[in-house]
């Protein structure tokens, strides 16, 4: 029996579920329980999850290509919670400047957002991640050396890339931040703490 919790919606209501469905394994083989919502009751019920009989793969295989889809979701949702998080803090800053109207402010603000824009574009990179996900999702196999190694190259590239993002945000962030503390009348810009992993693709 298996106690992992995945979130899975699947909407079974004609004209609201999804035109794009999950392809390949969401879990691996084994027992679950299920919990369905609908009209203020809920039932909760056991999920027997097999093998497609046709399928080679063995359990070890189909839990090999969890960990590495799952872990590529991990660095796809950390990418975009920071993109989320500069675009964020851009627009704060940006509404402050206009507000204030202080040059000092301005021209820091002017820097900052052009080295935020370019940070993002380098975050967006990461979209090689999204790649071989699709590429998984249509597999019930275990990836091949070669694919692990691409995805291991892809998630180190991923994970210096945060570490640039956390550079950006020590310097840049914080020499914004001082001259809002210096010229302007509301304190800082508003930061939300994104915890970036030491490992990008780490499994959750």
């Amino acid at each position: 029996s298996h106690s992992t919790s995945y979130g899975i919606i699947a909407p079974a209501i004609v004209g609201k579920s999804p035109r794009q469905q999950p392809i390949g394994p969401l879990v691996v083989p084994g027992t679950y329980k299920v919990h369905l919502s609908a009209g203020g009751l809920s039932e909760t019920r056991e999920l027997q999850v097999t093998n497609d009989p046709r399928s080679p793969a063995t359990p070890e295989d189909l839990a090999a290509l969890s960990r590495t889809e799952r872990g590529l979701v991990a660095g796809i949702e950390i990418s975009r919670l920071a993109i989320d998080n500069l675009n964020g803090i851009r627009k704060e800053a940006q509404e402050r400047a206009d507000a204030e109207g202080n040059a000092a402010l301005d021209t820091a603000m002017k820097r900052f957002d052009a080295g935020a824009v370019r940070m993002i574009a380098t975050l967006a990179g990461n979209r090689t991640l999204a790649s071989h996900l699709a590429s998984l999702e249509f597999a019930d196999l275990r990836p091949t050396e070669s694919t692990a190694a691409a995805i291991r190259e892809s998630c180190a590239k991923a994970d210096e890339v945060l570490r640039q993002y956390d550079a950006f945000l020590n310097t840049e962030l914080s020499a914004l931040q001082k001259v809002l503390h210096a010229t302007g009348k509301g304190g800082s810009v508003y930061s939300p703490k994104v915890e970036t992993p030491l490992s990008a693709c780490a499994v959750p």
